[in-house]
């Protein structure tokens, strides 16, 4: 009967673990979507100013 209890308490805490890795990864997920989406806006803008660049050289 011990063995059992026993049994159950690490599934329990095995249970408890998962949900909390579960839990910390949901977390994580809207700041890499932030950190994407950034990143996203700096590549926009870089692109820009390349393109503003290369029309103010063929207008020189």
């Amino acid at each position: 009967m011990e063995e059992e209890e026993e049994i159950n308490k690490i599934e329990k805490e095995e249970e408890e673990e998962e949900e909390i890795k579960k839990e910390e990864i949901e977390e994580e997920e809207p700041e890499q979507e932030e950190i994407e989406e950034k990143i996203k806006e700096e590549i926009e803008e870089k692109i820009k100013e390349e393109i503003e660049e290369k029309e103010i050289e063929e207008i020189e």
